[in-house]
Parts: structure tokens; sequence; C-alpha cells
């Protein structure tokens, strides 16, 4: 990605920079070349209104926002001096519930290493881009019919004992760029079904209003699910999450693909050459080492240091769609995940969702603002 454009781009022309005065010709360079990466990528950034803070207490950094951010602000960046949590959650929650904007905090140390300074704006300059609802990249899907993928994932809330946070992230077009994304509070299991309910009729009615027509192919990847919860999955959410699509409208029956995802196992492939050899990004094994009472399968898409597979287990699938078709669809989801040009472990609408709901999770503890419900202001 490093001298490509990006797929869509969203102009950057108001927006705002808070840092501490210490730091202001850091501030000054970083916009330089922040500025210079934009047209790299093909996306306009204009000049920022700069807020020069006295000092780094968490109280200044929201006074400063309270006083000047404003309804036709686009971005928020704060440069911070260190990775202080309580100041980074006060911003969050300011800029995510109180008053909605995207907001990028940047530690003043990433920046402090000038040979490092253009690889690390290129990359916020993708992060802003997608946060402002472009898109960065995308690979071929061959899908004639509307799909829509939908990533699940759960977190424990830090602030409430026995609460989680469920993150769920609908894509609002067929190559999996855009997404509408929620969270859910939840106690139990049933409550979780239950409240999973009008999220996903709402990403239904979303998806209609961008698209003009609802998905006949919906694909869930069901994240979050520990050792010992898939018998409680298939008998008590499957039944309901099918009852979600058949009462959406009459006659609407769209093909559905629910495909649970765990990360954590003890299997390790291998690939014997002359020496035993990590197997390649896109190595499947679905025989042999796999349940024999359903269709499951292990995946190596991360090319990164020691390989532990994901493996997937197909708990419904009633598209049409060939084995070998609905795994290379899995493989294709790992590129889309926009915080780094490579492949992930997991299709990237569930490490979106992941994302989502640990943001909340720690830092959050209070459900997002729905006016940044159609970005990816949590990346």
């Amino acid at each position: 990605m490093k001298h490509q454009k990006l797929l869509v781009t969203v102009a950057l022309r108001n927006w705002l920079m808070l840092f501490p005065k210490k730091h202001d010709q850091l501030a000054l360079h970083f916009v330089l070349f922040l500025e210079i990466s934009g047209r790299d990528i093909g996306m306009q950034i204009s000049h920022p209104t700069k807020i020069a803070l006295d000092d780094d207490r968490n109280e200044t950094y929201l006074r400063a926002l309270r006083n000047s951010v404003t309804s036709d602000i686009q971005m928020v960046v704060c440069i911070v001096s260190d990775k202080k949590k309580d100041r980074y959650n006060a911003i969050k929650r300011f800029c995510t519930c109180e008053r909605p904007v995207p907001c990028q905090v940047v530690i003043q140390k990433n920046l402090a290493v000038a040979r490092l300074m253009m690889k690390m704006t290129r990359n916020i300059a993708i992060q802003l881009n997608c946060k402002l609802g472009g898109e960065a990249w995308t690979v071929h899907i061959p899908f004639v019919v509307p799909v829509m993928v939908i990533g699940i994932d759960t977190y424990p809330d830090m602030s409430m004992r026995n609460w989680s946070v469920c993150g769920v992230v609908c894509s609002m077009n067929t190559i999996c760029t855009r997404f509408y994304s929620r969270v859910i509070f939840y106690e139990s299991h049933d409550e979780l079904i239950n409240r999973l309910m009008p999220i996903c009729r709402e990403g239904l009615r979303k998806y209609q209003q961008r698209r003009g027509v609802l998905p006949e192919n919906i694909f869930i990847y069901r994240d979050g699910v520990r050792e010992g919860q898939l018998d409680a999955v298939v008998s008590r959410e499957l039944p309901r999450v099918k009852e979600i699509f058949q009462l959406y409208r009459e006659n609407y029956s769209p093909h559905l693909s629910f495909i649970v995802v765990n990360k954590q196992v003890n299997t390790r492939l291998f690939i014997r050459t002359t020496d035993v050899e990590n197997p390649p990004p896109g190595t499947v094994v679905d025989s042999v080492i796999t349940k024999q009472e359903c269709h499951n399968f292990f995946m190596v898409s991360d090319s990164r240091g020691t390989l532990s597979p994901t493996h997937y287990t197909v708990i419904f699938h009633n598209s049409g769609l060939l084995r070998e078709y609905l795994q290379r669809f899995t493989f294709k989801l790992t590129h889309l995940y926009y915080n780094m040009p490579r492949t992930i472990r997991v299709p990237a609408p569930c490490q979106y969702a992941h994302k989502l709901a640990s943001l909340v999770g720690q830092s959050l503890h209070g459900e997002p603002s729905i006016h940044l419900a159609d970005r990816l202001y949590y990346l």
C-alpha cells in the first residue's frame, strides 16, 4: 500500500488538533507529513485548527474539546505525552458518546523518531480516512447477488461485574468495504439473543436504504464462543437468528450461513518440505483432524510468527455455496481489516466487532452515539 491510492477517500477539510505546547514543533512536523501522506493515498488533508494546551491533564483536553468541537468538525486528533489510560478513556468517551465526532489519539513518542514519521503518518492517514467513512482497499468477491456479512464478538465490561459487551458489525455492500456497527450490553446469554434481534433488523434496514434491495445471502461469523458454549449457540442462538430474518418482511427468506470462529485452539499445522515449515497463508485443512459430525475446517490466514490456525465450525449453511467457495470467501475476508495491509487471523467483520466491543468494554462503558454507527470510528 506504500504507493497506492485508497479505494474511496473523504477530504479532511475541517478538523482540530490538540497537543501540549511543549510538543509544538512535533505537531508542526506531524501535520506536514500527514498532508504528504494524504496526497500519496489520494486523500486531501487541509491544515487543521491547532489548539496548544498548557499541560496534558485530562481536564485540560476535555475543556478544550468542549469549547472547540462543533457540529461541522469532521475529526479530532489529540497528541498525548504517554499512554495514560484515564486520559485516553476520557477523550474517547467525550468524542464517542458525549459529542460524537471521529477521534484519533496519537502518542508523542511514536512520532519522535524522524525516520519512522512517514510510515506512522501514512498509517494514521488511512485510519483517518476510514473513520470519516472512506474505504481503504478491497479484494475480488464475485457474488452476483446482494450479500451481507455480520461479525459478532463479545468482551467483558470492566466497570460492571457480570456484564459484557457484544459488538455487531454488518457489511453494507457485497465487497465488504462499508460497515454498520452497534453494541449490545448483556448479563446473560438469553439477554444477548433477545437484544441481538433489533440490531440485526436495523442492519437490514440500513442495507436496504443504501442498496435499494435486501441481501439474498447472509453470512454470520460468530466469535467469542468459549469451549462448551457451542451447543447453546446451536440450540438457542441459531433458531432466534433464523427468526430475525424470517420475520423481517413477508416473503423475505435469505440464504443463511452461520459460522462459529475459534482462535483458541491447540492444533498446530506444519508443511513438510526438506524441513518442517509453517504453511503459507490460505492453507485449509477440512478432513482427517476435523470433527466428523459437522462441516468444520482449520485455516491459516496470517503469516506472522508461530502460526496457530483458526477453527471454523459451520453450524448452518443453506446458501448452496460449495464448501471450497465458503472457505475461499472466508479467507478473502481476512484481507479487509484496515488497520494493517495484510491478512489477519479472522474475517475482518469479526475483528471490527472485537475492536468495537473492547473499546466499549475497556474505555467507554456506555453506548456509542448512533451518529457514528456507519463509520469505523473505533479503528
